[in-house]
């Protein structure tokens, strides 16, 4: 992921819990969050914090528990709070379930969130088109129309941030980490005015400029990976940072039909989403989504 610094160079937000400048989370198997969260095994950490297993005493369930760095800089402390709140107000099938947004006394903040079970869909499927691809992107289309819907635009849609889960004995794609998440109503949010925020390969334009997003932004990020499933390659990414910057600015992707077995309504689809100006998309993933949905209809008949 990347942001800009004060300076303005191109930064990563680290990943690993020993990342430069954040302490790490003074918690780990066996303490008690919040007088209600029993930590067990740590499953993940990052830039902004760590993840356990832990047991819900006052729900009798098994959660995943966010602890983010009492260190970390206050902008980033209130995206991390931002990330359960916005997560929190959207309730969808194939998105992940917020149970609890808090601060603790010592000013750590956590996140209780649904325990899934399952790897992402880059995890899945690394090399060539994903056999699963068509399916994938009917719940992600679904679940950014229910984020359109509830006014939030997630701002990183890309196949590391779709979980397969496993609920019931179904697999589930599930849309995740919304923590670049923005609603549409705060025009300036927590991220710093002019800051380059998103995830090189899969940002819009518009997020390479440092520009106003909205709902469109997701409907770029929708197109980038329904191309790379469907194509097992990334349009726009390259080894260097800069030049995939560069090449999200002004490369126009083939058509998915023309070197592919891809039903001409679906790259139609894929086309419109990819378009390097904003009113050029589909207004939002609404719109994206019943479009996606008669497509897939009329390539089936």
């Amino acid at each position: 992921m990347l942001f800009v610094n004060d300076e303005g160079e191109m930064i990563s937000s680290g990943s690993g819990s020993n990342a430069p400048g954040l302490p790490r989370v003074p918690y780990g198997p066996g303490a008690l969050v919040a007088e209600r969260y029993l930590l067990r095994d740590e499953i993940g950490s990052g830039g902004m914090g760590r993840v356990f297993v832990a047991d819900d005493r006052l729900e009798d369930r098994e959660v995943a528990l966010k602890i983010c760095y009492v260190g970390a800089r206050s902008n980033v402390r209130d995206r991390f709070i931002r990330e359960g709140q916005l997560t929190a107000a959207v309730k969808h099938p194939n998105i992940v379930k917020i149970f609890d947004v808090g601060t603790m006394d010592d000013g750590h903040g956590f996140l209780a969130l649904e325990l899934l079970q399952g790897i992402t869909t880059r995890e899945e499927y690394r090399t060539g088109p994903h056999p699963k691809a068509l399916f994938i992107l009917d719940s992600l289309a679904n679940a950014l129309a229910a984020c359109h819907r509830s006014g939030i635009v997630h701002r990183d849609v890309k196949p590391e941030n779709v979980l397969l889960a496993e609920r019931d004995d179904e697999l589930v794609p599930t849309l995740i980490d919304f923590g670049l998440g923005k609603p549409l109503a705060d025009q300036r949010g927590i991220t710093e005015q002019g800051a380059i925020v998103g995830t090189p390969g899969y940002m819009a334009p518009e997020q390479v400029l440092a520009r106003p997003i909205d709902t469109r932004t997701d409907v770029h990020g929708f197109g980038v990976t329904a191309y790379e499933l469907l194509a097992g390659r990334n349009p726009f990414l390259s080894v260097d940072t800069h030049e995939t910057l560069i090449s999200v600015l002004t490369r126009r992707p083939e058509r998915l039909d023309a070197f592919l077995d891809v039903p001409v309504p679906l790259a139609d689809v894929v086309e419109r989403c990819l378009s390097k100006q904003p009113e050029d998309r589909y207004p939002d993933a609404l719109v994206l989504r019943d479009e996606w949905l008669d497509a897939r209809r009329v390539s089936a008949a």
